[in-house]
């Protein structure tokens, strides 16, 4: 992306808003999932969390990640992930990694690794709770903002 480009998710518009924040000039609006939050600029692609959330309802469908083409803003690839997708974060081995807050009810966290070449999910990881955030340190380790546990998994 363009370095006075922002990218804004438009959660109950169901859609994104490319603004020259230097500017104040809208140059797109640009349709994506159910509901998006979290976004992530990866090399030439705009990652776009889509948590699924109905507004009406209050109820989840299908979480998916958007991935557009920074160039053309084309939509590229649509990812299937758990539930309420909120956070992206790419690894230092390249790997992306899509945290799933859940439902807050019956459904809980899981991490989604996705393949940044192929846009495919390679592994899940469950946390349980209601994790709020996801960051890798410069130690290599992820991080993640807990909430709502009960059990903790034992992870290895």
């Amino acid at each position: 992306m363009d370095d006075t480009l922002c990218a804004v998710s438009l959660t109950l518009a169901n859609s994104l808003m490319l603004v020259n924040y230097v500017s104040g000039d809208t140059l797109a609006r640009l349709p994506v999932g159910v509901s998006p939050q979290g976004l992530a600029s990866l090399e030439n692609e705009l990652w776009v969390a889509n948590t699924g959330l109905d507004y009406g309802t209050f109820l989840y469908g299908p979480g998916t990640v958007s991935v557009l083409d920074d160039q053309t803003d084309a939509t590229i690839a649509t990812i299937p992930v758990g539930t309420n997708p909120q956070v992206i974060a790419r690894a230092g081995d390249g790997l992306v990694h899509v945290l799933c807050t859940g439902n807050y009810f019956d459904r809980f966290g899981v991490v989604y690794v996705v393949d940044a070449t192929s846009h495919s999910v390679v592994d899940s990881i469950p946390l349980g709770g209601s994790p709020g955030d996801l960051c890798f340190g410069v130690d290599g380790m992820a991080y993640v903002a807990g909430g709502g546990w009960v059990d903790m998994p034992e992870l290895d």
